[in-house]
């Protein structure tokens, strides 16, 4: 249950990210659930390699997202 719990946040933003690119090609599209998705990747990244909240590049990219 724990791997799968780390697993559940990146594929739901790959998931919302492909609807959107296919809404995009379409020509209606959600900006706010680009905003989501971005603002949410530091998060996943972090729940998939737990190491890397500790590196300083990540700490950056982190505070950019």
């Amino acid at each position: 249950m724990k791997k799968l719990k780390s697993i559940i946040l990146p594929v739901l933003l790959v998931l919302i990210l492909g609807i959107q690119l296919y809404a995009y090609f379409n020509g209606t599209i959600n900006y706010a659930i680009f905003v989501v998705v971005f603002a949410l990747t530091p998060a996943a990244i972090q729940g998939l390699y737990p190491n890397l909240s500790d590196k300083e590049y990540f700490k950056y990219f982190k505070w950019l997202m």
